[in-house]
């Protein structure tokens, strides 16, 4: 729901996924139309604006911010350590224009995140999960011989 790109990117969907832990095999992130800022200063603004709203339980694609008064709530927010929700308005406001569309980001390792393209090493018990060496604390003579067998902690505790 980043309203600053026009076009969704692999990595644009990415970084959603590395913010939402979660135990599962993906994250499913949507990009919705939502309310698009005038000008080109407030991406971040809007980013949490949107952010907080969610955290509210709140649906940002059926809100419509006051712009204008937005950066004052930012202030007010963080002097009173505490999120609220960004002002909204009755007016009509412009949408983003990118079209709506979904992905589903597979999630690896203990650390549950998208592949950044280290090195990884698959699990040789019944799950077969993926992991990063430091993460799971794999031994060096793993990662250096292919054909050594390795378990996860899940697995080997499952034994």
């Amino acid at each position: 729901m980043i309203a600053c790109l026009e076009s969704p990117t692999l990595k644009l969907f990415s970084m959603p996924a590395e913010c939402c832990y979660t135990r599962g095999k993906s994250v499913k992130i949507i990009n919705e139309k939502v309310q698009k800022q005038q000008g080109s200063n407030d991406c971040a603004l809007f980013a949490i604006a949107f952010t907080t709203t969610l955290c509210h339980g709140n649906n940002p694609t059926t809100t419509r911010y006051d712009q204008k008064a937005m950066r004052n709530q930012m202030v007010d927010c963080l002097e009173a350590k505490n999120m609220t929700e960004f002002p909204t308005t009755e007016k009509r406001v412009q949408l983003l224009l990118a079209p709506v569309s979904n992905k589903t980001v597979p999630v690896f390792c203990t650390c549950r995140l998208p592949d950044d393209k280290t090195k990884y090493v698959q699990c040789d018990g019944q799950c077969s999960e993926w992991y990063h060496p430091a993460c799971a604390n794999i031994p060096q003579s793993v990662i250096r011989n292919t054909n050594k067998r390795w378990m996860c902690f899940k697995c080997r505790s499952e034994k």
